[in-house]
């Protein structure tokens, strides 16, 4: 009938998505395609097929049984369209008193799905919703939900108000919840807790109330105290695996043991006076008859009567023995937890010690990091002042540097021009003395001398003197 089929992955399971026309498979080839499939490493029950039949099947038992008090889901992923076949289921049942879906990830829309399906049903005592991924819409749509069992059965009080009426209705009057379970909604938080507390300040029908790993911390815990300050019903309260001080579970645990004291006094006090109450109503009895002389019981009247006597008793002295063993009980599980909190105060205070010396040393510590970081600034001053300093020093040897060599090209400049002039002074003096040795020769002549002999002396003696430039050596500088 159809031609695309696709299996997709789905909460640990498998879901058909089928594209073109609309596929009708029949009850056995369906069953006999799950039943088929041997490699699947999934458990079968996850798949759509069997959570709609599951679901169906309880829907339907639940609208047509008289007879179903109590339903218990664990782990079945129920998505909206699946809660709303069971909520069609719920609304038509008057005499369910214990629901429980653990594990089924129904979130908030499905909270307020379910909490609608159950206004009908009178008589709901106990409901379990945890580990279902709720959240602080889900808290609101529960205080409203108590709010409204406190006005239905205000109103049915009311109404019903005479003995007759009360006589024929007993069985249809609806009942406060009792005890609430919201486990592991880790999205509660105090948000949701402070919703909860509004709807609970005013309801005297709650017992127990648990709220185990939903993300309380100190401000959610001290709202309890507050609701348990004002509200005299709950006995029950668990706020384990939270943010929550030791301090305020303490406190929590205090308010509780009285009240659980003060609720066993009072139920002690009322049997006392019933017992009393019972015990003169049959002494008049009894007394009547003797006075009268009426006589009228047979044999077996008197042993029907002793054998009842003696059953009532029975049955005190059970009940005073099975309440003297819960009170051992009771005791021992005080005693124990009692040890437990001492173990525990212990450790407290070995870590308040601990958690001491460490501050202890985190602040000697300090001190130190402190002045060693007050010395490196002084020694960070210091360097940049040597820095400075430093720089100063190197321009002044720079500047000295080129001043030295300005100084030693400028001396070997006068070294180059002293012995210049010394050797000018040299020649001139050697000349000014050639010209005077010269002036001197000319000025004695010998008499033999002819002029002739004069002159061809005197070219000789030119041709033989060197050159004025010859003598002279210009030294490099």
């Amino acid at each position: 009938m159809v031609e695309d089929e696709k299996w997709q992955r789905w909460n640990g399971g498998w879901k058909m998505t089928v594209t073109g026309r609309r596929k009708i498979l029949a009850f056995d080839d369906t069953s006999r395609r799950c039943n088929g499939r041997k490699d699947r490493g999934w458990p079968i029950f996850y798949t759509n097929f069997l959570v709609r039949c599951l679901v169906d099947s309880i829907a339907v038992f639940a609208r047509d049984s008289s007879a179903l008090t109590s339903i218990t889901l664990d782990g079945i992923p129920l998505s909206p369209k699946y809660l709303n076949i069971l909520c069609s289921g719920l609304k038509n049942n008057e005499k369910l008193m214990n629901l429980s879906l653990i594990r089924c990830r129904i979130g908030d829309v499905g909270c307020d799905l379910l909490l609608g399906s159950l206004r009908n049903s009178p008589k709901v005592c106990t409901l379990n919703l945890s580990s279902c991924r709720l959240t602080n819409r889900s808290a609101m749509c529960l205080s409203l939900f108590l709010k409204r069992r406190k006005a239905d059965v205000l109103q049915n009080v009311w109404d019903q108000s005479s003995l007759q009426s009360c006589e024929r209705n007993s069985n249809g009057m609806p009942q406060g919840l009792h005890t609430l379970i919201l486990n592991r909604n880790r999205k509660l938080g105090d948000h949701g807790v402070k919703q909860l507390t509004y709807a609970l300040k005013a309801d005297s029908w709650l017992k127990s109330l648990s709220l185990r790993d939903c993300g309380i911390t100190k401000y959610g815990a001290e709202m309890m105290i507050r609701l348990l300050q004002t509200n005299n019903t709950i006995t029950k309260l668990d706020l384990t695996e939270n943010r929550i001080p030791i301090n305020t579970l303490q406190t929590l645990l205090r308010i509780l043991k009285r009240k659980r004291e003060i609720a066993e006094n009072t139920v002690l006090k009322k049997r006392l006076r019933f017992d009393r109450r019972r015990n003169v109503f049959e002494n008049d009895i009894r007394g009547s008859i003797k006075k009268g002389g009426k006589h009228f019981l047979n044999g077996t009247e008197r042993f029907s009567k002793y054998t009842l006597h003696k059953h009532r008793w029975r049955r005190r002295i059970q009940k005073k023995v099975k309440q003297t063993k819960e009170m051992q009980c009771v005791k021992d599980k005080d005693s124990y937890r009692r040890k437990k909190l001492c173990d525990l105060e212990t450790q407290l205070l070995n870590l308040i010690k601990s958690n001491s010396k460490l501050k202890d040393e985190l602040t000697t510590n300090k001190a130190l990091l402190n002045e060693e970081a007050q010395q490196r600034t002084k020694m960070e001053d210091d360097l940049q002042k040597a820095s400075l300093r430093l720089n100063d020093l190197r321009s002044k040897v720079i500047m000295l540097n080129c001043l030295s060599s300005k100084a030693c090209t400028e001396s070997r400049l006068l070294k180059g021009l002293k012995y210049i002039f010394e050797k000018l002074e040299s020649f001139t003096i050697s000349k000014q003395d050639d010209v005077r040795q010269n002036v001197l020769m000319n000025t004695a002549e010998p008499l033999w001398s002819s002029p002739l002999a004069q002159g061809g002396d005197c070219f000789i003696n030119c041709s033989q003197r060197r050159p004025y430039f010859s003598t002279l050596q210009i030294t490099p500088l």
